[in-house]
């Protein structure tokens, strides 16, 4: 049996799962919200960048749409 491991998110794939826009997104990257990973030209955020990310949301910052965490 495989092990089922969290693949990193693109951008567009982030903003969906947590219900905010690509603007939103960057405007939190700029002020240090959430942190990111650069392979190459690409943008990916790993589920422990977003785990991160979500912690922050619910100890009283922004409020993602989709708090399934």
């Amino acid at each position: 049996m495989k092990d089922k491991k969290p693949h990193p998110r693109s951008v567009k794939g982030f903003c969906e799962r947590n219900g905010i826009c690509a603007a939103t997104f960057y405007n939190l990257v700029k002020r240090g919200e959430i942190e990111i990973t650069k392979i190459g030209a690409r943008t990916i955020i790993t589920p422990d960048q977003e785990q991160d990310f979500l912690k922050r949301c619910s100890a009283g910052g922004l409020q993602p749409k989709n708090s399934a965490a």
